[in-house]
Parts: C-alpha cells; sequence; structure tokens
C-alpha cells in the first residue's frame, strides 16, 4: 500500500535564518558527540571500533552537501529586496 503525500514531509517549504542556526546548532551536537566518541576511543587506546550504520552517515554527508546547495541556489535566486 503507497503512502498518501499529505503523510509525507514537504519537499519544499519556507525555512527562516532562524530554522538554518537551529539546523546548525543540531549538527554542532552530533559533532560534539562524535568528538566525545573519538576522544573516548583516543582515552581507552582503541584502535578501531565496530560500527554499524556507517553507510548511513556516509549517506548523511552527502544530503547535507546537497542540501547546502539547494540552499545557496535559493540564495542566490532569491528576489532581491533592494
Amino acid at each position: 500500500m503507497a503512502k498518501s503525500s499529505s503523510s509525507r514531509m514537504p519537499r519544499v517549504r519556507p525555512v527562516t535564518a532562524d530554522d538554518v542556526q537551529s539546523a546548525i546548532s543540531r549538527l554542532q551536537d552530533v559533532e560534539g558527540e562524535l568528538g566525545a566518541v573519538a576522544e573516548r576511543m583516543r582515552y581507552l587506546k582503541l584502535k578501531q571500533l565496530s560500527v554499524t550504520g556507517w553507510g548511513k552517515f556516509d549517506r548523511a554527508m552527502e544530503l547535507l552537501k546537497q542540501f547546502t546547495a539547494h540552499a545557496e541556489f535559493a540564495l542566490k535566486t532569491a528576489p532581491s529586496r533592494d
């Protein structure tokens, strides 16, 4: 059974500068969490870990790059208020 389009998140939606700042804060939280993992690995002298889902990280990075490109394009093509 197919999902109805009303149950999906919209592909395009207006965002404010505050929304972008919130996204930055969320990314910084993840950065801090990953940094803590790396620091703990060094403290425990672990050379490597087996992490399930690393491919999801790679895909997420690719999606973030695409999102950034879309955001930059939207900014460049937005009508100016000069």
